[in-house]
């Protein structure tokens, strides 16, 4: 500390130091230094030091050695050479370079250390260097935490690159393309036709590489992933290649989370779904021709039947039957029978085959189930007396109306009958209820027949199966009816169940949805009444 005596007149005569004081604030200089993190050092012009913190001494190994003498034993890497630290130092002092955060890699013993330099002068009044400030910063960490990130990155960038399918990254709103792997160069050369390469794609924007027409097409997907960064694009690109190749990518569109300035970066990913597009059309082709082949097939094998039906029963009038002796009238009658037998066969083989073919289409009404079950079962009345089976029909439900195929739940209910017919002996009972519950109206037809054995139950449902257990007589038939009618229960939602025991009869329960069509119209099914000929068909074996 300065004491300056002053005489009366003011001026200064002589000046006193307060040394012991200077010495405790150089002290506390140095301890303030020492907390310093950062390594800090003074060098004269000769490159001697005249003062280090103990960072600097920590980073560089001076602990325990005398200041005038300080020597450490790193090299400095540089240019694929060594140097020593100090004499790299020493040599900036006395060259009077200054630069700031040169960083550096140092190593002894096999340690490598990571350290940021800077080197400033301090200048004297006539601006001449007196003294060099060395700055050191320890980076290892940070280096270290870099090097793991870069080698991160390329790892990630070799698995991207390696890839065999189109990837790129697009920063939206500039729409320019920030990363492409090597799939999707490949892409944009077979789509555009150009020869493009990384660079020339890297930097430009969509559409200076993409036609414009799909460079607004994606453009406009962009802009809606922006304004919604959770959802996903999905758009169908389609080209031919220069070669004349049609191909098919289905291109999805995601944000990534990072994002800076106001940008968004988008990823594009490329699926190549040509083999998907190129089996679809053929799948298309086939079932074309598989349409074209049922309507052939259909029209050739049911016309002739058809018309030997007709014709059957034209003879059978009764202008004909007197005309005819009583054998020739047997025999047509045989006749006839055995052309209903192969019409029924035809017309059921070919719906079972078009139903597992995916063919079968529905034409469904909104319809008044109970009426027209009622009309079904009055109508086969005539043949179900000649057994003088005890026919029976009950309805509990307060729900009629339901959309329903008409034609098709008549075959299934008509099948469901003759069947009971068929395995009820004579003077047995055949009960037709029909039962609602929360989501299904359920149509029950019980019978008191043969039954059916449990093991069979889960087979009567097979094609062509034809129960074991049947009389000889009885067992005439494909097994197609029920396999059937399952097929358009499932058509129209529904599901059918049975309850059998042998000797003690079947009950086959159809359950329908509880719903309709959206439409006020609906159809007067109890105007509608089933034709002689689907029962005639159905019954064949007891209608004559």
């Amino acid at each position: 500390m300065i004491k300056p005596r002053i005489t009366r007149g003011g001026a200064v005569v002589e000046k006193n130091i307060d040394w012991k004081n200077m010495i405790a604030e150089r002290e506390l200089m140095g301890a303030i230094l020492n907390k310093i993190s950062e390594g800090i050092a003074v060098l004269d012009q000769e490159g001697r030091f005249i003062m280090m913190n103990d960072a600097y001494s920590q980073m560089l190994s001076y602990e325990g050695r005398v200041l005038e003498d300080a020597m450490n034993s790193y090299d400095l890497e540089k240019n694929n050479a060594y140097i020593n630290i100090n004499e790299f130092i020493i040599g900036k002092v006395r060259e009077g370079i200054s630069f700031d955060d040169e960083i550096c890699t140092i190593s002894s013993k096999g340690e490598r250390k990571h350290i940021c330099f800077s080197c400033k002068p301090i200048c004297n009044e006539e601006g001449e260097a007196i003294y060099t400030v060395v700055c050191l910063h320890e980076m290892t960490k940070l280096m270290l935490q870099s090097e793991k990130i870069q080698q991160q990155k390329e790892y990630i960038n070799n698995i991207i690159q390696a890839l065999p399918t189109p990837v790129a990254v697009v920063a939206y709103p500039g729409c320019t393309y920030e990363f492409v792997n090597k799939e999707y160069v490949e892409f944009l050369k077979a789509m555009t036709r150009k020869a493009l390469d990384h660079n020339d794609i890297i930097g430009s924007t969509i559409s200076e590489i993409l036609p414009l027409a799909c460079a607004d097409a994606i453009k406009g997907i962009l802009g809606k992933i922006y304004k919604e960064p959770m959802t996903t694009q999905e758009k169908m690109i389609s080209f031919k290649t220069p070669k004349g190749e049609a191909k098919h990518y289905q291109m999805l569109h995601t944000a990534l989370k990072y994002s800076a300035n106001d940008k968004m970066y988008i990823v594009r990913i490329g699926m190549d779904i040509t083999s998907q597009v190129v089996l679809l059309e053929n799948t298309e082709a086939l079932t074309k021709a598989k349409e074209e082949f049922f309507a052939t097939i259909s029209h050739e094998l049911r016309s002739p039947i058809a018309v030997m039906h007709s014709i059957f029963q034209m003879l059978n009038d009764d202008y004909y039957k007197r005309e005819l002796n009583e054998k020739t009238r047997k025999l047509l009658k045989k006749a006839q029978r055995n052309n209903r037998k192969l019409l029924r066969l035809v017309n059921n083989f070919l719906d079972i085959t078009k139903a597992e073919a995916g063919f079968m289409q529905l034409r469904q009404v909104n319809a008044n189930l109970v009426k027209y079950t009622q009309y079904l079962v009055k109508t086969i009345l005539p043949v179900v007396e000649k057994k003088k089976i005890q026919l029976n029909f009950t309805s509990t439900c307060s729900t009629k109306r339901i959309v329903l195929d008409i034609e098709k739940y008549e075959r299934i209910l008509l099948n469901l009958l003759s069947n009971a017919v068929k395995y009820t002996q004579y003077e047995g009972k055949i009960d037709v209820y029909i039962h609602e519950d929360d989501r299904y109206l359920k149509v029950g037809v019980k019978d008191n027949g043969s039954g059916i054995s449990e093991e069979e139950i889960d087979k009567i449902f097979d094609r062509f199966y034809i129960s074991c257990s049947s009389e000889k007589k009885l067992n005439e038939g494909t097994g197609i009816g029920l396999s059937l009618v399952k097929r358009f229960m499932q058509l129209m939602e529904g599901k059918i169940e049975v309850n059998s025991h042998p000797g003690e009869g079947s009950e086959f329960i159809l359950s329908f949805p509880k719903k309709l069509k959206n439409t006020t119209e609906y159809t007067m099914i109890e105007e509608l009444q089933p034709t002689r000929e689907s029962i005639s068909l159905e019954f064949s074996v007891l209608y004559d």
